[in-house]
């Protein structure tokens, strides 16, 4: 079997609630498929530690703190992105 029916080489993938548990593990399973990283949460430090294991996978990665569940919030994060994302994972 192919070892690349996942590959998400040249994707960028927003995960929301990247800071902990199955966002972080996501984030990391993104990561190692392949895919840069938008990881956004409210915890701003949770979010440096995955941004840099997701550096150290060779990606490129940066953290949004955001509270998704805030309209304005994001509003914000989407007017920032615009359409350069390829997926985004909702935790």
């Amino acid at each position: 079997m192919p070892s690349n029916l996942f590959d998400l080489t040249g994707k960028i993938a927003i995960v929301t609630g990247a800071s902990r548990g199955i966002g972080a593990a996501a984030t990391i399973a993104l990561a190692e498929a392949g895919a840069d990283i938008v990881a956004c949460s409210r915890n701003q430090e949770a979010l440096k530690q995955i941004v840099e294991e997701v550096q150290k996978l060779g990606r490129n990665a940066f953290c949004v703190q955001v509270d998704v569940s805030n309209r304005a919030d994001y509003r914000l994060v989407k007017r920032a992105l615009g359409n350069v994302w390829e997926m985004i994972l909702a935790n």
